[in-house]
């Protein structure tokens, strides 16, 4: 991975689970995935995002939420900055 990797997103889903499978949580840097799908629908209800919105995600790990962001926004600009 490069330092600094920007995925732009549009409906067309390019997903990044071949990019993302050999990621691991740093501890050290406080990282956590989101893993449970329920939490996963709260947050995204709660953000009141629509299909006409545009995203930045900062640090979209493993990728669960940019996949639902990817499905229910215009378009998603996600930015990953670890190596």
């Amino acid at each position: 991975m490069t330092d600094l990797k920007t995925v732009c997103l549009k409906r067309n889903p390019i997903f990044m689970n071949p990019l993302t499978s050999h990621l691991k949580a740093k501890k050290s840097l406080g990282q956590h995935f989101l893993v449970d799908n329920v939490a996963l629908h709260k947050i995204f209800d709660a953000s009141g995002l629509s299909e006409l919105d545009t995203v930045v995600e900062v640090g979209p790990g493993t990728g669960s939420l940019t996949k639902l962001l990817v499905k229910n926004t215009a378009r998603v600009i996600a930015i990953e900055m670890d190596q």
